[in-house]
C-alpha cells in the first residue's frame, strides 16, 4: 500500500491496484489506505478465493481509508441543505 501511495497519481487520479491472490491472508493489524487513487481486489467470493482474516485478539477495523491529520472544512464547498 505504502508504494502505490507513493505513486503519482494519472489525470483521472488513479494511482493503482493491490492485488491479493487466492488464498488467506492472516492480518494482525489494520490495512491503512490515507491516499486517494487505490484499489483493493482479490481473486473471487467464496472459500477458494481471497479471505482477509483478522488475527488480532482485540476488535479493530480490518481496513480503514481516510487521510492522515484532522479533516478540514473547504468554506468554497459548504452549501445550505433546503430540503
Amino acid at each position: 500500500i505504502d508504494s502505490v501511495a507513493k505513486l503519482k497519481p494519472m489525470s483521472d487520479g488513479f494511482r493503482g491496484t493491490i492485488l491479493f491472490k487466492k488464498g488467506t491472508y492472516r492480518i494482525s493489524s489494520p490495512l491503512r489506505i490515507m491516499t486517494s487513487g487505490i484499489i483493493l481486489r482479490g481473486e473471487g467470493d467464496s472459500k477458494e478465493g481471497t479471505i482477509l482474516l483478522a488475527t488480532a485478539p482485540q476488535k479493530y477495523s480490518l481496513i480503514e481509508v481516510g487521510v492522515e491529520g484532522v479533516p478540514q472544512i473547504q468554506k468554497k464547498t459548504i452549501r445550505q441543505i433546503t430540503d
